[in-house]
C-alpha cells in the first residue's frame, strides 16, 4: 500500500508540479544519488570543496598526449577513408532518432 501511495505521489503529484515549473521557466528536479545538481545545504556545511585540486596523477590530462592519441588514430589515410565511406553519423541519427555525436566524434569513437 505505501508503495501504491509512493508512486502516485511521484506519478501525478510530482509531474504535475515539475510541469506547472515549467510553464512559468523553473526546473523543480528531485535530488538523489544520480542527480548531478548538488545539494547547496551540504555544499554550505564545508568549504572543502572550493579548494583547488591537483590533477597529479590522473590519466588524461597531459595534452600534448592527448593530441599524439588523436594523431595517431587518425594518421592512418585507410582509416579515414573508411571512416568517411561508413557514413556513421548519418546511420546512427537515423537509427537513433536524434543527432547525438557530431560526425567526427562519432566515426572518432567507433575505431577507438
Amino acid at each position: 500500500m505505501i508503495r501504491k501511495i509512493k508512486n502516485f505521489f511521484k506519478g501525478v503529484i510530482l509531474r504535475n508540479l515539475w510541469e506547472k515549473g515549467q510553464y512559468i521557466g523553473l526546473d523543480i528536479l528531485p535530488r538523489h544519488f544520480y542527480s548531478g545538481i548538488p545539494s547547496i545545504r551540504e555544499l554550505k556545511k564545508s568549504s572543502n570543496w572550493k579548494r583547488p585540486y591537483s590533477m597529479t596523477g590522473v590519466d588524461g590530462t597531459d595534452l600534448q598526449q592527448q593530441l599524439d592519441f588523436v594523431k595517431n588514430c587518425c594518421d592512418d589515410e585507410y582509416l579515414r577513408n573508411k571512416m568517411r565511406n561508413f557514413r556513421i553519423h548519418e546511420f546512427a541519427s537515423d537509427q537513433n532518432g536524434g543527432e547525438g555525436f557530431n560526425p567526427v566524434e562519432s566515426e572518432f569513437l567507433l575505431y577507438i
